[in-house]
This record gives C-alpha cells, structure tokens and sequence, in this order.
C-alpha cells in the first residue's frame, strides 16, 4: 500500500475556485484520509452546502467526496456516483471500509470503465455533522431484550432517543433538514460546484429513494440509474417489514414442493419450520454462547425469533440462500449443538460497531415512513407472520421515538410514483424480505425505459454479490437507451 496525496488536477471535475465561506455549495480538495493502492488513482474533496436550503442564514455541513479511477481502464467519461442505503448508513469512505471499494472496483467492469464517485448522505459516515446517537449504542448489557424484557428495552430507546434529540437540537442541528429530498439536492450542489451537467447514479437499498427524489426534482441531472433493491416513493416499507420475511420463508418452500427432488427430500418444510419456532417460543433452549460485548461465556434462551434473527441476516447475501431448502430443514430438525451453533455464528458477525447514524435514521424514517402508516394496519399485518415477528410489530420503538422527534411529515406529493423517461435499471433479489420485487415492479410501471431484472435465489443487495447482476450492469451503462441482455439469468435457475 502507499499514500497518494491528492494532486491539483488529477481529476478536474473536482475541482473548484477559491470561495468564501458564504459561497455555497463549494468544493475543496483536501489531501486523502486513506491508504490507495497501487493501480488507482483518487482525487479527495469536501462539499460544503447549506444544511437548510429555505434558510438564508443556514449553517453549512461538510460532505466527503472520493473520486475513484483506474488508470489506463477508464475509457468512458460519464461518471458514476454511489448513494448508500439504511437510512443511516455510510457510503464506506473511512480508512478501514474503503479497503472494500478496491476489490469491488478491481472486479466490476463498469467502475473501472468509468470514474466512480463516494459521497456520504447527509448526517452519515464521516459528513459533519454526523447525526450519530452514542447515547443508544451505551445500552448497558442485557438491554437487548435479554434481560430487562420488552418493556425495559422500549424505555431504555425511549429515554436514550431524547437524550440524542436533545443534544442534538442544542447544538442547533435542524433534523428536519435530513431527508430524501435535502440529499438529492446535495448531489445536485456536488455536481454544481464540480461542473458536471449529469451523470449516473447507482443507488442501493434506502439510496434508491434519494435516486428517486433527484429523478423527480432534477431530471436534466441524470444520464442513468442503476437501483439495486428498489424502494420506491409510493412503497410501504413499514408493512414489508412485517410481511417480508414470512413471504419469503413461504416462497422458498413452495419453490422447494414445486421440485419433486427438493420435495422428497424436504416434504412440508414450511410447516415444519414454523412448528420448530413455536417450540422455541413456548420452551426456549437454553445453550451456551460467547457474548462479544461482554467478551465472556453465558448462558442465552434461545427462542424462534432468534432463529429468525439468524435467516433475516443471511437474506443480505446471496449464496447460503441456493441451499435455503437444506438449511430450513436443518433448522427444523436442528438439534441443541446446531442451533447454537448457527446463533453463535450470527452473533460474531453482527458483533462489529454499528456505523448506523441514529438520528439520521429517524430524521428520514420518522418523514417519510412512520408518519404515513397506519399503526392499525402494520398490527394486522404482524399478526399474519406473528411467529416470526413474536407476536410484535417490527420496529415498533419507532413509532413511539417519531412522535418525540420535531421531524415533520413529507408532503405526500413527495409519496408519489415517479413518472419519467430517463433509462433506469433496477435489480431486485428473489428473497428479498426488505425490498421485494413487487417494490420494482411498481417502480417501473411509471418508468417508460425502466428495465426491471430478478436474480433467482439472491437476496437484498444482488449487485454486491452476483457476477450476473455486473454484467447486466456493464451492458447498461454503455448503452443505457436499450433493455440490456440477460442470457445469464438463464444459468441461474
């Protein structure tokens, strides 16, 4: 490895004059923060934009921005700029995450054609400010649910949430300035100060609804989209949440009874399934666990909802899903050795730092997702999964902490389908829980060059894992005024 500071001119879209502080939005090169490695060349920058863009006198935030290009394999000059999901979430531009942007870029043919960009959502990743919430991360052990129960667990989030928002708005941030349309616009300011007229976007998961917003406000701003687990305006996430992992369980046990193979050697492997996390709900296995936080041995209740817990992470990759079927089945004959096993595994890969921005979070989902649910109707919902979600409402502190937070509704004008005729490709997993198909497919009903494409057995995220979904990709971005070939989906089924 070796340190490549950013050189004046190695990237000029990037550049910008000399400004005073009033002058916004603005660009400054800045020399990097990371290691580059041999074979890629960066140029680094902060964008700096008003925080209220209705209020003259607005403070400014800083965004980081990363341009990154292959030399002697960037041959296209229409650049690519990623917007990551969550809400919450970092665009991967710290020096420990951005070691993943490197294979990606070495093994994806349509970022090293082209300058791919990174810039953090506002209120996220390394953004000043960012809107993280460590007065939630210092749970004391146990408030998980583990040992305080439901109700300790809900007034723990409860009472830390407002210690966040206080602080917060005594630092004089205004949360209701963090949400889809304030982002869109942040790329619409990186693309003024840098003189760029349009450029691609790829947009994943929750970053798909901030592609959306800039589609609909700043159309002449967009060559192409690329959205991978497309959520949609106009798509009710709130009741995909408790419906999604039920349906998904159940598809792949209907994929399983359709295969007479699949079938022989797994008869009835929904049912079974369900009954062996009802008997985990009424008499929980007590097994033996390693707790990362704590960094000691204890003894944990292990329930159905654990086991749900599990499946629900391996659904944000693609390949253990291929082999679902002998997995559900495992499971559902699963002795005391094996579910510990499985729950252990899971708990050491969730065991890292949670990089979420809270307040980021909720700024956007309390806008534009709790407050135009009915409570009603996502608990109707729940009970029809109710042994998966344990007879709850998935993510029900948040309708609790969203009324504490002075973020307003959206307009439901901003709820709206988006209508346009830019190219668009969306990428959808076959079990996805969180953005299913069906989310793309009413996407591209009001889009009249939307190409929609579902990876068979991927889950959430099937542009990070699937050689096809690159190539379909690659295909699009050289000619995005044509549906892209397929032929390898075909291989996939």
């Amino acid at each position: 490895m070796r340190v490549l500071a950013a050189t004046a001119g190695l990237l000029a879209v990037l550049s910008a004059a000399p400004a005073t502080a009033a002058d916004l939005p603005r660009l400054e090169q800045t020399p990097c923060w990371f290691d580059i490695p041999s074979g890629h060349e960066v140029q680094c920058a902060y964008l700096y934009v008003a925080e209220d863009r209705g209020n003259a006198g607005s403070a400014e935030i800083r965004l980081p921005v990363a341009r990154l290009k292959t030399p002697g394999q960037t041959i296209a000059d229409d650049p690519v700029l990623f917007i990551n999901g969550g809400p919450g979430g970092d665009a991967g531009l710290d020096a420990g995450s951005i070691k993943s942007w490197w294979w990606y870029v070495d093994n994806s043919a349509w970022m090293r054609k082209r300058d791919f960009i990174l810039m953090d959502v506002r209120g996220t990743g390394l953004a000043v400010p960012n809107l993280d919430c460590p007065e939630m991360d210092a749970h004391p052990a146990g408030a998980d649910g583990e040992t305080h129960g439901f109700a300790g667990w809900i007034d723990e989030k409860l009472r830390s949430s407002d210690k966040c928002r206080d602080r917060l708005i005594g630092a004089g941030r205004q949360l209701a300035a963090y949400n889809s349309k304030s982002a869109a616009g942040d790329i619409v300011d990186l693309m003024t100060a840098a003189g760029i007229d349009s450029m691609n976007i790829y947009g994943a998961s929750y970053g798909t609804r901030i592609a959306f917003s800039l589609l609909r406000d700043h159309p002449q701003r967009v060559r192409s989209l690329v959205l991978e687990s497309v959520l949609p305006p106009n798509a009710d996430l709130v009741i995909q949440q408790q419906v999604g992992f039920g349906q998904v369980i159940a598809h792949i046990a209907a994929d399983c009874a359709a295969d007479s193979v699949c079938n022989g050697k797994y008869p009835d492997l929904e049912v079974r399934f369900r009954n062996r996390l009802e008997d985990l709900n009424r008499s929980p296995l007590n097994v033996e666990i390693f707790n990362p936080a704590s960094r000691s041995r204890q003894s944990y209740p292990l329930i159905g909802v654990d086991i749900v817990d599990v499946l629900f992470d391996l659904m944000y990759g693609s390949e253990v899903l291929r082999y679902m079927p002998t997995l559900l089945d495992g499971l559902s004959r699963g002795n005391e050795a094996s579910l510990q096993s499985w729950f252990q595994a899971y708990r050491l890969r969730t065991a890292g730092p949670d990089t979420t921005s809270e307040c980021a979070y909720y700024a956007f989902a309390c806008a534009e997702q709790v407050a135009h649910v009915d409570m009603g109707e996502a608990a109707a919902a729940a009970a029809k999964y109710s042994v998966y979600n344990d007879d709850g409402v998935v993510g029900f502190s948040d309708y609790l902490i969203c009324p504490r937070w002075p973020v307003p509704a959206v307009d439901e004008s901003d709820l709206q389908a988006v209508i346009s005729d830019k190219p668009v490709l969306l990428l959808s997993g076959e079990y996805d829980p969180v953005t299913p198909a069906a989310f793309a497919d009413m996407a591209a009903a009001t889009l009249s060059h939307g190409y929609h494409f579902v990876l068979p057995k991927a889950g959430h995220a099937p542009l990070s894992h699937s050689l096809c979904a690159n190539e379909i990709t690659d295909a699009f971005l050289d000619d995005p005024t044509q549906r892209p070939p397929a032929a390898c989906l075909d291989k996939l089924h």
